[in-house]
């Protein structure tokens, strides 16, 4: 576009009647001289559990707006400068297929986040079925992308940070700030049970049945912890299994969306969310060992270490959503749990 259309753009967007919120994303993208055509803007057909997504066209070619009701967590996380501080880490690595950050943070009651369109279509995606998570595939070709996922995997878990848990921008540096990664849990862990507890009284119903549960859940939770390993830190995606945030264009995967989960750890931690599950064995994961260059001695115990933390994930889960409106997510996770506990706290089980 030339400067002529470019004004004409901003003139556009300043008289239209559209949501104030746009307006003022709209304005502050064209101080970055980006130009944005108002009248394009249309709600994009495929749509998150806790976002709705907009395209827009502009002089930089197409851009996709998240727009989300910010929960505590993403407040205490400093979520705007996690998404900022891991897309200009991720800027430097060319080989990991992700989306440039253009603007995030909260407007109004709502928070933010424009990034470029990259090629391609979601491959699939996470929905509730009876209560329980199920992943949705498109065309039925996951045997064909995650492998081609994994490897993704493998190079973003090759970034190594300093620190661990959450990514949090000190001194110019993306980094977690905790010294090991137990001690990340050590802090965390009581927040999510207290979450839990809280959330429990939502459901009402077999109160006495999930005071028990919670009572299993709580021991085995702290009998986890004083297992944690202290592993070299670095950058996990945290949602990468999840069908909705790969992008794939004629059988290859062009895109990785979504960093809201990222955590700096043990890269273990990614292979916990229940899209994994199934997946937890050499063979599944041979494109992520290979990729990784792992021998059969790191092979197991990085598996041992996946299926240690499973229970310390759903429970992350749950903690997220238990102050949700709509509670059917957190019921889903708090069933999850329940049956995590009960497989756990069986007789001969270490």
């Amino acid at each position: 576009m030339g400067g002529e259309q470019n004004r004409a753009l901003g003139e556009s967007l300043a008289g239209s009647k559209m949501d104030q919120n746009f307006a003022r994303i709209f304005s502050k993208l064209k101080r970055r001289g980006i130009f944005v055509d108002a009248s394009s803007l249309k709600k994009h057909k495929h749509q998150g559990f806790m976002s709705t997504v907009h395209t827009v066209d502009s002089n930089k070619g197409t851009l996709v707006i998240h727009v989300i009701q910010p929960t505590q967590e993403w407040v205490r996380q400093r979520i705007w400068e996690k998404l900022i501080g891991v897309g200009n880490l991720l800027s430097k690595f060319r080989e990991i297929p992700t989306s440039e950050f253009l603007f995030n943070g909260k407007i109004g009651s709502k928070y933010f986040v424009v990034q470029k369109k990259l090629e391609g279509k979601p491959a699939g995606k996470r929905t509730l079925i009876n209560d329980t998570v199920v992943d949705i595939w498109f065309g039925k070709k996951a045997k064909i992308y995650i492998p081609q996922i994994q490897k993704i995997v493998a190079r973003i878990h090759k970034i190594k940070r300093r620190g661990y848990g959450w990514p949090r921008a000190i001194d110019g540096e993306i980094r977690g700030q905790y010294k090991s990664w137990r001690k990340f849990f050590e802090k965390e862990v009581p927040l999510w049970l207290r979450s839990v507890s809280s959330g429990d009284s939502r459901l009402g119903k077999n109160n006495g049945e999930l005071k028990s549960s919670f009572k299993i859940i709580k021991g085995l939770a702290y009998g986890i912890i004083k297992k944690i390993p202290y592993p070299p830190p670095f950058l996990i995606h945290g949602d990468a299994i999840n069908p909705s945030n790969v992008l794939i264009q004629k059988d290859r995967v062009t895109g990785l969306l979504d960093w809201e989960w990222s955590i700096i750890g043990d890269p273990a931690w990614e292979f916990c969310d229940c899209g994994w599950w199934q997946l937890l064995n050499k063979k599944s994961l041979r494109s992520y060992f290979k990729e990784m260059g792992y021998k059969n001695i790191q092979i197991e115990s990085f598996l041992k270490r996946a299926r240690l933390y499973r229970l310390l994930w759903i429970l992350w889960g749950a903690h997220m959503h238990a102050k949700d409106k709509n509670i059917v997510l957190y019921r889903t996770l708090r069933k999850m749990l329940s049956e995590e506990s009960t497989m756990l706290n069986k007789p001969g089980r270490d």
